[in-house]
Order: structure tokens, then C-alpha cells, then sequence
């Protein structure tokens, strides 16, 4: 459907300059493009309309000037032509995947690195259990989606865990006793595992702390089954399997779950300044990924009302094949290149003027 909206277009009288045809892969944009061209090949010779004729001649003499391709290379396109209002260098204007994870780390460890004084957020994530990997980790899942705000409010009481700590405390204490001093020949299953590794939790210093009885809720919430051949007495086996399944269920599993909780503003506090400190060290110098290109080209459009006008003149018809792979900063920017109010930032209120966009997409996806 998507090529034959071209043919139309172009049959119409649409300067190809004022097509964009995007997709979201390589492989599709390449396909996309063969299939244009073996339609267009196919209808000037077959149409027998001559005005129309001359206007797919004219087209095929200018294909250079149609926009088909990626949405990331269609956003480098825009970015590259309003490079002083976007803050970016036209020519660090690609996408290195590889080298912007490397940086984005180095940055971010680099960042920590100037908090870990003891007066700043770090250090007390540190003394309630957080590892420095858990933080890389979620930076690096913010740091990929920069559009995305976070729901922070002021930090929530950490819990002091009394309701449980007892109920806990009673089913290990009945239970280790009775895993096997030794292995047996196939070694240990999961849930004798864990329960040596809750006795090594216990008798840390800080297990009377509310962070070193987080870390044993954290050992203890994974599915640790038992396998009844492993025990000298199957029964009491299933019998303890099901007794720490409840537990895991009904007890440890919320209990970690108010503890994340009421972590999630206090690591925030420490990734809201690292992101900000990585695009002031990246700059408009790059290293970029595909969602830095997709945000800028985004802030370009959305702040900058004299460059979406001039991008909406010359691209009067978008084209969208897959859109059901649309994500949503990439739905913003086909909605400001498209509505009617040219200097609506609000995206919710935007409605595309008739015609200018047109959508292909498996309603089954």
C-alpha cells in the first residue's frame, strides 16, 4: 500500500522533494526501495494517461531527490541542516553504537566517581546495599530512553522490616539444620543452595540492619525448588519446598518489592545529574546512538518553530511503513512535521494536516 501511495503522489504531480518515505531497519528501508523502483519501472509503462506519464518521467529523472530511508537517517537529515539550533556538529552526525556505551560508562563512572566523597547520594546507596554494577545498569537503561520522565517523588521510609524479620528468621532457623552437611554425588539443589547462603548472610555484622536484611531477601526471592532425591527425608523435602515457596510469595517477595521502592527516588537522585553531566561531556560532538539522534531531531522540531515550518513545507506527504514498530518520541516527530499548528508544542494537541501523513502497519502487532 505504502508504494502504491507513492506512485500516486508522483502520478499526481508531488514533487518527489516533498516525499519522505521512512521505515525502521536497513534491511526494510533496502526492500522499500526495490519495490518503488520495479512499481515505478512497472507503471510508466504501463500508464496510458500522458499527463500523468510525464509527471512519473519526470519523477524517475529526479528519484535522487525522494527521502527514503530509516527514521534515524531521516532525522540526521533534518539535524544536519539546522546544525547550530540542534547543538550538534554535522560532522560527528552518526551513530556509533559501540563507542557511545564506552563513553556513556566511562562518563557515568567517571560522575560517580566525583560524589563518592561521603557528603553526596552515593555513599548511602552504598551502605543500603546498592552495587555499583545495579547502578550502571539502570543508567544505562535511562540513559536509552531520554524521553522518558521518571516517576520521582520525595523519598519514600525505608523500611525497618520488624513484621518479618521474625517469620524469616524462624524458617531458617528450622530450616538450615537440616540441609546435608555434605553433597551428594549430583551435587546441591537450589533450595539447600540458599539456605547456605542465607546462613553466610546471618552471620554478617550487618545483618541486623534494614540493607543487610534486604540482602538476604534479595538471595532468598529467586525460585530455589528442591529436588526431593537430593534430602535423606523426601518428605520433610516437599514439605520445606512448599513452606519456602509461600514464603517467597507472600512475605519476601512484597517485602523487597517496598524496599525497591523506597530505593528507586534515592538512586534517581544520582542518575537525573549523570545524564544531565553526559550530554554536557558529549556536547553535540557525539558519540550518538539512535535515540539521541531521535530526541534531538524531536527538541528541534518541538522548540524551534522556524525549522518545522521549513521542514513542513519541503516534506508535505510522510510516509510510514511498519508503523506498528512506531515508538513514541518517533510518533512526536512525525506529528510536528505533520499538524497543522506549526507552533503547538504541546504533541497531544497536534492533528496532521489532510493528506500530509500516511501509515502502514499489521494491526496484529
Amino acid at each position: 500500500m505504502l508504494v502504491e501511495r507513492m506512485l500516486a503522489l508522483l502520478a499526481a504531480g508531488t514533487p518527489p522533494e516533498s516525499v519522505a518515505a521512512v521505515t525502521f531497519t536497513r534491511k526494510a528501508a533496502s526492500h522499500l526501495r526495490r519495490r518503488f523502483q520495479e512499481a515505478l519501472d512497472a507503471a510508466r509503462r504501463t500508464e496510458a494517461d500522458p499527463t500523468r506519464l510525464e509527471r512519473l518521467e519526470r519523477a524517475q529523472a529526479s528519484l535522487d531527490r525522494l527521502t527514503l530511508g530509516t527514521i534515524d537517517s531521516f532525522c540526521a537529515l533534518l539535524l544536519a541542516e539546522r546544525p547550530l539550533e540542534a547543538g550538534i556538529d554535522p560532522a560527528a552526525l552518526r551513530v556509533e553504537l559501540q563507542e557511545a556505551a564506552l563513553f556513556r560508562a566511562e562518563t557515568f563512572r567517571e560522575f560517580v566517581g566525583t560524589l563518592a566523597d561521603g557528603r553526596g547520594p552515593v555513599a548511602p546507596l552504598f551502605a543500603l546495599g546498592v552495587t555499583m554494577k545495579e547502578l550502571e545498569e539502570s543508567f544505562e537503561l535511562y540513559a536509552e530512553y531520554p524521553d522518558v520522565e521518571p516517576v520521582v517523588a520525595d523519598p519514600l521510609p525505608l523500611p525497618d522490616f520488624a513484621g518479618i524479620r521474625e517469620e524469616i528468621e524462624d524458617f531458617l532457623r528450622r530450616s538450615i539444620p537440616l540441609v546435608p552437611p555434605e553433597p551428594g554425588p549430583e551435587g546441591r539443589d537450589k533450595l539447600q543452595t540458599k539456605l547456605l547462603d542465607a546462613r553466610g548472610l546471618i552471620e554478617l555484622p550487618d545483618f541486623g540492619t534494614p540493607a543487610g536484611f534486604a540482602r538476604l531477601l534479595r538471595t532468598l526471592r529467586p525460585h530455589g525448588g528442591a529436588t526431593q532425591k537430593r534430602w535423606p527425608d523426601k518428605a520433610l523435602a516437599k514439605q520445606l519446598d512448599l513452606e519456602y515457596d509461600a514464603l517467597r510469595t507472600d512475605v519476601i517477595k512484597p517485602a523487597l518489592a517496598e524496599w525497591q521502592l523506597a530505593l528507586h527516588e534515592r538512586i534517581y537522585a544520582v542518575l537525573r545529574p549523570a545524564l544531565a553531566h553526559l550530554a554536557a561531556r558529549r556536547g553535540g560532538g557525539g558519540p550518538f546512538t539512535y535515540a539521541d539522534l531521535l530526541l534531538a531531531t524531536r527538541n528541534l522540531l518541538r522548540d524551534f518553530p522556524a525549522a518545522r515550518r521549513a521542514f513542513a513545507a519541503r516534506f508535505s506527504h510522510l510516509l510510514v511503513d511498519e508503523f506498528q514498530d512506531t515508538d513514541p518520541l518517533q510518533a512526536e516527530i512525525l506529528l510536528y512535521l505533520s499538524g497543522t499548528d506549526l507552533s503547538e508544542k504541546d504533541v497531544a494537541r497536534l492533528v496532521p494536516r489532510p493528506g500530509s501523513l500516511f501509515v502502514v502497519g499489521d494491526p496484529k502487532q
